[in-house]
């Protein structure tokens, strides 16, 4: 019997969430248009999804967010679910 769209839709996504180490998670957001392009024009400049460029930039910007930070204050930081 054929698969309805949203049997489909559930079918692709449970594939792509889970990888070798099963580390995916599912975003699903709405943002600014200028944001939303930027991030399209980014990704095409680079040679990279969209997805792995949000991935970059968000691990970037963790990055520099943590770098200095003291043990207490990255402790509280990381415990933020």
């Amino acid at each position: 019997m054929a698969q309805t769209n949203a049997q489909r839709q559930r079918a692709y996504r449970q594939r792509h969430l889970s990888d070798v180490e099963g580390s995916r998670a599912r975003l699903n957001i709405v943002c600014d248009q200028r944001a939303a392009l930027a991030l399209r024009r980014l990704a095409a400049h680079k040679g990279m999804t969209q997805a792995a460029m949000l991935e970059r930039l968000i691990l970037d910007a963790d990055a520099r967010a943590t770098v200095k930070m003291s043990a207490a204050t990255w402790d509280a930081y990381h415990a933020i679910k």
